[in-house]
């Protein structure tokens, strides 16, 4: 678990600034405390959800031989896969 934890407190501490950087792009000075809520509304119900679905999945997936978590992992990394290559599917181009 620690290479886990690890790997979170790093991308984390790199991630949710830039995170928060681009949400606030393009919004009006006087809207950017809405729009930092809504990023972290969007953060905490997905984190929810997604804990949520990855449960599912491993209760699905668990028998007398596994304990589903393995299969929970790899859902989660293939949606996070597709999350990442969605993001960069949608990212706006610079006008001009």
């Amino acid at each position: 678990m620690l290479p886990a934890v690890v790997l979170l407190g790093v991308t984390a501490g790199t991630t949710h600034p830039v995170l928060f950087a681009a949400a606030a792009s393009g919004v009006a000075d006087d809207e950017q405390g809405v729009g930092s809520a809504m990023v972290s509304t969007a953060q905490q119900i997905g984190a929810a959800v997604g804990l949520a679905s990855l449960v599912a999945v491993a209760d699905a997936a668990s028998g007398p031989a596994s304990s589903g978590l393995g299969a929970a992992s790899l859902a989660g990394g293939l949606a996070t896969a597709a999350a990442a290559l969605l993001a960069l599917a949608l990212r706006s181009r610079p006008a001009g």
